[in-house]
């Protein structure tokens, strides 16, 4: 068995940076794409102009990268420090 100690807190960071947006990308194109075919995803609740929908593809992966970058530091620093105190995390490479 072998036991992960610690974390590099800036590889965290920019994985989960590149695989949020990734997932940014996917949901600034369904919210574009309904803003181009007219589709209220508000449902009239809240007034949204359309011109932030329809650049949601450019500007929902920026955010969402900077989200998963800030939670993958913020993430690898409490593993790092419950690692120290309860001795890592044990898992089966073979």
């Amino acid at each position: 068995m072998a036991k992960i100690k610690r974390v590099n807190v800036l590889s965290l960071g920019k994985l989960l940076a590149i695989i949020n947006a990734v997932l940014g990308l996917v949901m600034g194109f369904l919210v574009t794409l309904g803003a181009l075919t007219g589709v209220d995803m508000t449902q009239g609740q809240v007034p949204v102009d359309s011109l932030i929908q329809k650049f949601a593809i450019i500007y929902f992966p920026v955010l969402y990268a900077v989200g998963g970058f800030l939670g993958g530091i913020l993430t690898a620093l409490v593993f790092n420090l419950a690692a120290k105190y309860f001795g890592g995390l044990e898992i089966d490479i073979e």
